[in-house]
């Protein structure tokens, strides 16, 4: 009951957070601004995305093939799809399909010889922990801009001192220090991280004779492995680029002129700061954080929300797709399941 009302209570805030970004903006210009949007630079925007979450699909491919010797590229790339479906729906954004991602992959690739599911756990792992790193890195690329766009002071460059030192010197001292404490809970950081991730949800953390240990020495392995490493974070860094090609695309077009790359990578930021409100699909921190962030950086607050809404309808669509697919699968898993059980049947009437 207290978890459908916090829900409730994080979906009436995004609504009025969104109320808010629509009161900072002039309608009309708003309307004009998506008038203006023209189909083929909407057809643009679509395949930027849809080329992001593509290379995205191939990074968890990649890091499926360092272990499986059989794999479909199309079947993986489905399951990410299906993921970020239910990701882009869920409180925090990007952080609750893998799941179903586990699930569509170890159903589609059960008939392959050799191929473990622990180690689908392990690869969505090592995929989040990769994108996270590039995130974060044009994170602060894009605060540096953001603070530029500012025209901050000496204070506004000692936040970002301070905001760098505590990703970078604070917060892998709490890490070291969450190790430290769930060994002598006997649990380890990969089991945190695969609560975060809702991973417990997946039945094979249920049984008895799982060993989240060998998940995490896994895990360890692959990133020991350098040139794989670096192999994966070029494809997040691409993943990225195409995503913000994308932003460029949507705000040229709504200003009608010419816009620097730095103007970019702050809206990146600032989109990436309203991902951390827990809304379904970030639901009014979204439109908030545009509305008020495109006048920083020198463009109008109504081509924010028009940014951000043009934004949604591309990400939705590619949403619905996820959602298709997910259908797709649940209705091929129960057509097996009949398909088996009548099998059996006709067998057990045949011995009778």
């Amino acid at each position: 009951m207290r978890k459908y009302l916090f829900s409730g209570i994080l979906f009436l805030s995004g609504i009025v957070l969104f109320l808010l970004a629509l009161g900072k903006s002039e309608i009309l210009k708003v309307l004009e601004s998506l008038k203006n949007f023209w189909s083929l630079n909407l057809l643009w925007v679509f395949l930027l995305i849809l080329m992001g979450n593509v290379v995205g699909g191939f990074r968890w491919y990649v890091i499926l093939k360092t272990k499986f010797q059989k794999i479909s590229f199309w079947k993986t790339l489905w399951a990410k799809f299906v993921g970020f479906a239910f990701s882009y729906i869920t409180p925090m954004v990007f952080m609750g399909g893998e799941p179903s991602r586990y699930l569509v992959l170890r159903e589609e690739e059960k008939k392959n010889v050799g191929n473990d599911s622990g180690f689908i756990i392990v690869s969505i792992i090592v995929d989040k922990l990769i994108f996270l790193i590039a995130s974060t890195t044009m994170f602060f690329v894009g605060l540096f801009f953001l603070i530029y766009y500012l025209q901050a002071g000496c204070l506004w460059i000692l936040f970002f001192c301070l905001v760098a030192c505590f990703v970078f010197i604070v917060l892998p001292i709490f890490l070291i220090k969450l190790k430290r404490n769930l060994k002598k809970n006997n649990k380890n950081i990969v089991e945190w991280i695969i609560e975060k991730l809702y991973l417990k949800k997946i039945k094979y953390f249920r049984q008895k004779d799982n060993s989240l240990k060998n998940i995490e020495e896994e895990t360890v392995k692959f990133f020991s492995q350098k040139r794989k490493f670096l192999k994966i974070l070029s494809l997040s860094f691409l993943e990225h680029a195409f995503t913000l090609s994308a932003f460029w695309v949507i705000v040229k077009t709504i200003e009608n002129r010419f816009i620097e790359g730095g103007k970019i990578l702050a809206i990146g930021t600032l989109l990436q700061l309203s991902y951390v409100f827990p809304s379904p699909a970030a639901l009014g921190s979204l439109e908030v954080s545009q509305t008020y962030g495109f006048p920083v950086v020198g463009l109008l607050s109504s081509h924010g929300l028009a940014f951000t809404l043009i934004l949604r309808g591309v990400n939705i669509v590619i949403v619905i797709f996820g959602m298709i697919l997910f259908l797709w699968f649940e209705l091929r898993l129960w057509k097996n399941k009949i398909l088996e059980f009548l099998c059996r049947l006709i067998y057990d009437k045949k011995d009778q």
